[in-house]
């Protein structure tokens, strides 16, 4: 008894601290650090070789003249443990109206966010070397806004038990966390019908794309407290020893 006594007591003391729920949140150019990069662009469907918006200050969702335009996102989950617990996730993002000659069809419709099965390059992502060959749109709504395309402001894709276990997948997994923004109403519609984000090439950090992950980071024993747990082991491994022998 006095030796399970002990090793509870000594077990207990080997963590150098509890389990304990932590928030990092991301931004290139800003958060965590100055040096963060993310992945985002824009592709469209009748320009299927062409790259649209890959690296312009704005991700284009929607349709237009019967063409759809699909925003994709991919951010490394740097700095969260690959043992942590993803408790939830959240995406803020900047809008702005669509001013153009002819502007699109106004009120409030539905933005989603849908898994992709691949990585990709803001830099050389096209429609067809992402939806029309090696990325598949998920079929599952991780997350979903409502707002207008000729509105303005910021909206935020809350936290789902979908988005989280995407996110816990990546973060087990050690791989970056992969995306699709999406407008099924609008998705390859007649009249003009696109939604205008701030992507990371803009000038402002503030406009930028903003995740922000919760999670649980379980604390792995310090050197000094294993020692701790061993040398009391093989005292009571002695002790013992000597009352036997007596």
């Amino acid at each position: 008894m006095r030796m399970f006594l002990l090793i509870a007591t000594l077990a207990t003391l080997s963590m150098s601290t509890i389990a304990r729920a932590d928030m990092i949140t991301y931004v290139q150019g800003s958060l965590p650090t100055a040096a963060y990069t993310h992945q985002d662009a824009s592709v469209r469907n009748d320009l299927g070789q062409t790259t649209a918006k890959n690296n312009s200050a704005r991700i284009l969702v929607g349709g237009l003249s019967g063409a759809s335009f699909r925003g994709l996102m991919s951010f490394n989950l740097v700095d969260i443990p690959t043992n942590a617990i993803v408790n939830s996730i959240s995406l803020r993002m900047r809008y702005e109206a669509d001013t153009a000659t002819s502007p699109s069809v106004g009120g409030v419709q539905p933005v989603v966010l849908r898994s992709i099965n691949n990585t990709f390059s803001e830099s050389t992502a096209t429609w067809d070397n992402t939806f029309g060959s090696s990325m598949t749109l998920g079929t599952t709504n991780l997350s979903t806004v409502n707002i207008d395309p000729e509105g303005a402001g910021f909206t935020t894709f809350a936290s789902t038990s979908d988005f989280v276990s995407l996110a816990q997948t990546a973060v087990t997994n050690g791989s970056p966390l992969n995306f699709a923004i999406f407008a099924p109403n609008a998705d390859a519609q007649t009249p003009r019908n696109i939604f205008r984000f701030f992507s990371n090439n803009d000038g402002t950090a503030a406009n930028r794309p903003e995740l922000s992950v919760d999670f649980t980071a379980t604390p792995v024993p310090e050197p000094s407290s294993i020692m701790l747990v061993a040398g009391g082991l093989a005292l009571a491994a002695y002790r013992r020893r000597r009352a036997t022998h007596k």
